[in-house]
């Protein structure tokens, strides 16, 4: 058997032998963040977003309605509940901007808007209110080039292309694409 064989020949004879001394660490139970016996509740969505921050995701704890959530190191906690009590603000569409993460989100007052958070309550902010009052729906995924977030949404008279620099004043529709109609 050629030398260069060997290795990898030591590596497979020990994980069928000895499986448990080839794994890094035993997996554990950060935390508990469902205490529901409600099967249909506290299911992650299926996008996540993972961040140098944590791993951000939305989940419904049977307390709070579906909500953005934040996993640590040092565990997983509720960024901040948007619209309090059961209804939960459905985040979706999440996107990560210079060291902030964006997404959309229903506080149960101004309809779906553009919100950004840097994990903390304090620190979770709606960017603008584009569409005062309730609004049907907001846009499609958030699409990052370069330093701007892209994304559809409604103005009211359809859905229109709108970027968003994170800022209030740096949010707003490129163009007027289709007049009236949904473009």
């Amino acid at each position: 058997m050629p030398l260069g064989n060997r290795p990898a020949l030591l590596l497979l004879l020990l994980g069928v032998l000895a499986p448990g001394l080839l794994l890094a660490q035993t997996p554990y139970l950060v935390r508990d963040i469902n205490t529901t016996l409600e099967w249909e509740k506290g299911f992650p969505s299926p996008a996540a977003l993972a961040t140098p921050d944590g791993i951000y995701y939305v989940f419904d704890d049977g307390r709070h309605g579906p909500e953005l959530w934040r996993t640590t190191s040092s565990g997983a906690s509720l960024v901040r509940d948007l619209c309090p009590g059961l209804c939960g603000s459905s985040p979706r569409d999440l996107a990560e901007l210079d060291g902030k993460v964006y997404f959309f989100a229903d506080d149960g007052t101004t309809g779906e808007e553009l919100w950004r958070t840097d994990g903390t309550p304090g620190g979770t902010t709606l960017v603008l209110d584009r569409c005062p009052g309730p609004c049907p729906g907001a846009g499609s995924p958030m699409v990052l080039a370069g330093d701007a977030l892209f994304f559809r949404a409604p103005d009211g008279n359809g859905l229109e292309l709108w970027t968003s620099d994170g800022t209030g004043v740096g949010t707003r529709q490129v163009a007027d694409i289709c007049p009236g109609c949904n473009a």
